[in-house]
Formats: structure tokens, C-alpha cells, sequence
């Protein structure tokens, strides 16, 4: 009778490779895209991970912000042009700051 795979000897199962294995370090991947062509890789150490997501938060805020309000203006005329850009902007400038101090005050508990 054949002995069943998971009753075999572990010593036939190869060990993980050394990437494999875990650090005090975080991989970092982002992708940007429906297609994903633009990414970016790092190691970020474990106490500076949070700096790093909420880095990007805010700098995500800002971009689309910005973005929002240039096609806003693009797309309207005049002065309501200009109110709802003024809006976009205001509100990704507020998503910024509770970012900030979300990231701050989470920090602080678990310190």
C-alpha cells in the first residue's frame, strides 16, 4: 500500500529560499494602472512602514487633487470653473490632513 505525500519524510521538501525567509523589513510593491505597467519595489524597515503608506496617502491626495482641479477647470467655464477646482482642492487638502493625523495618532498609541 503507498504511503500518502503529507506522511512522507519533510526532508524531501525543499528549504525556502533566502528572500523567502522573514525579516524585520517590509516589501514595499506599488502598482499604478489597470494594467500595472508603472511599479515600484523596496524594503522599507518595519518602524518606518507606516511613514512610508502614509506618505504615500498624502502625496496620492495631493496628485489627484490637483488632477481633479485641472479637469474641472478644463471642462467648465468661468467662475463656477473655478469654485468647483477651488472645492476639489480643499477637499483633497482635507483627506491630507486626516491622513497626517490619523498616521500621528496611531503612532502614538502603540508607542
Amino acid at each position: 500500500m503507498a504511503e500518502h505525500p503529507a506522511a512522507q519524510s519533510s526532508s524531501s521538501t525543499p528549504s525556502p529560499d533566502a528572500s523567502e525567509l522573514p525579516t524585520e523589513a517590509a516589501k514595499l510593491t506599488i502598482m499604478v494602472g489597470p494594467t500595472q505597467r508603472v511599479s515600484a519595489q523596496g524594503i522599507v524597515p518595519a518602524d518606518q512602514a507606516g511613514l512610508v503608506i502614509t506618505t504615500f496617502g498624502v502625496v496620492g491626495s495631493a496628485i489627484s487633487g490637483i488632477a481633479g482641479a485641472v479637469l474641472t477647470i478644463r471642462i467648465t467655464n468661468g467662475t463656477v470653473g473655478v469654485a468647483l477646482a477651488s472645492g476639489e482642492l480643499v477637499l483633497a487638502l482635507i483627506a491630507a490632513v486626516l491622513i497626517t493625523v490619523t498616521a500621528r495618532a496611531s503612532r502614538r498609541r502603540s508607542s
